[in-house]
């Protein structure tokens, strides 16, 4: 699967012509990754028919979680190293840790 950082979205989405060529070189699901849930991340997730989006958990609301799954997109949550941090968002399709062990107890 491939991340798509912020900054790619000026350097190779900026006009269509080559979003067309980027998008037949990458064969595979699309997700965005950013800090906050913000406008222009609705508009990249739309651009370029994003799977997922990737956010900060220390930023993350159940409200921003619950209108992208109605949205269609799966919600992943980073850097997550402990279990407890997730209470309020027991919803996520995934999360990113630096001890993953520690949520298979």
């Amino acid at each position: 699967m491939l991340f798509l950082l912020k900054y790619l979205r000026y350097c190779c989405f900026a006009d269509k012509t080559r979003q067309g060529r980027y998008a037949t070189i990458i064969s595979g699901k699309l997700g965005i990754l950013s800090e906050r849930l913000r406008k222009k991340d609705w508009i990249l997730l739309e651009e370029i028919g994003a799977f997922s989006c990737h956010l900060n958990f220390r930023w993350t609301a159940k409200r921003h979680v619950e209108k992208l799954h109605q949205a269609g997109y799966q919600v992943w949550c980073y850097t997550v190293n402990n279990p407890r941090q997730l209470k309020h968002l027991n919803n996520l399709d995934a999360v990113f840790s630096d001890f993953p062990s520690r949520f298979f107890r």
